[in-house]
């Protein structure tokens, strides 16, 4: 890994680079999610290809040309070593350097004095003796946009844990470093591909409806713990719905994806009906929506005449 040029050491920040340097918003990150991206060289012993690209830490940014990074031969077992891009402020460049690890695959310890010399993690390998094998186990670069952090392996959370207040992704997973009451630091984590699962749209056309009921433009959705629908539901009975008389409407749909549609307890909501007379619609904020735990919907009519629909755009929490 050849370093062609690294800015931000003393006497050499002009505004351009520091506009750059500035605006990253991370203590580590690369330009772009090929940028420093590792690989095993095939068919060379215990070498990583790194690419070319820009990495930045603490204000240095450093330039470098794909090239390939030799590792040692360990005595015995694996032992799990880690590339870094070392940064020396009393005497730059910055410089690739291989730490040797132990036998666990966790991120070993590396230097971490930004302002004297710091390492900025870059791969983390499986390297066996003999020919027992040699492998990536983590990719451990970061990358920094606008609003925050994202990682390539969750073995990257070995060092961002030294930062109380970090917010990094990982492979969908939200995780942030918060601090207990005594000031203990700990990774929490949001799985966000589930709450993205919690987030559903069925057509209404999938519920059961009574005989005397169609849909029009109508979707149940779930997000999180509320349940949403948009839309209407026409009544296609002769005379339309008696005041005051209970109707069967519909089937709030069962679970989908193991995700479900359908109250805990019975909700009662009010919502705005309507007389269709020709060309003109006239809309009456009284009718009651009663759903059960089985999704069975009904609908009672508080108007003083009969109605022939009902505007469902009503919410309850499961």
């Amino acid at each position: 890994m050849a370093v062609t040029g690294s800015v931000g050491y003393e006497g050499t920040v002009g505004y351009d680079t520091h506009a750059r340097i500035s605006s990253k918003g991370a203590r580590y990150t690369v330009g772009s999610r090929f940028d420093l991206r590792p690989t095993v060289k095939p068919g060379a012993d215990r070498t990583i290809t790194i690419a070319a690209g820009t990495a930045t830490g603490y204000a240095i940014e450093d330039t470098l040309t794909e090239t390939d990074v030799p590792f040692g031969t360990p005595s015995s077992g694996t032992r799990y070593d880690m590339l870094v891009l070392r940064r020396t402020w009393a005497d730059g460049p910055s410089a690739p350097v291989v730490i040797t690890g132990g036998s666990s695959p966790l991120v070993p310890s590396r230097m971490t004095g930004p302002g004297e010399v710091d390492d900025q993690p870059i791969v983390l390998v499986a390297n066996g003796a003999g020919t027992s094998g040699f492998s990536i186990v983590a990719d451990l670069r970061v990358l920094a946009g606008d609003g925050g952090l994202t990682a390539v392996h969750e073995r990257a959370l070995d060092y961002l844990g030294e930062l109380a207040g970090t917010s990094v992704s990982i492979q969908g997973k939200q995780w942030d470093l918060v601090v207990s009451p005594t000031l203990a630091p700990s990774w929490r984590e949001l799985d966000v591909t589930r709450v993205m699962a919690n987030t559903i749209r069925s057509s209404f056309a999938s519920v059961t409806y009574d005989s005397s009921w169609t849909a029009s433009s109508m979707q149940v959705i779930r997000d999180g713990g509320q349940v949403f629908s948009q839309g209407r539901i026409q009544y296609n009975g002769s005379g339309g719905i008696p005041a005051g008389v209970h109707n069967g409407v519909a089937v709030l749909p069962g679970p989908v994806d193991g995700i479900s549609f359908r109250p805990t307890a019975p909700r009662v909501i009010t919502v705005n009906s309507y007389v269709v007379s020709g060309t003109t619609t006239t809309y009456f904020p009284d009718s009651v929506l009663q759903i059960g735990t089985n999704g069975v919907m009904h609908l009672s009519n508080r108007h003083g005449g009969p109605i022939t629909g009902v505007t469902a755009d009503f919410s309850f929490w499961i």
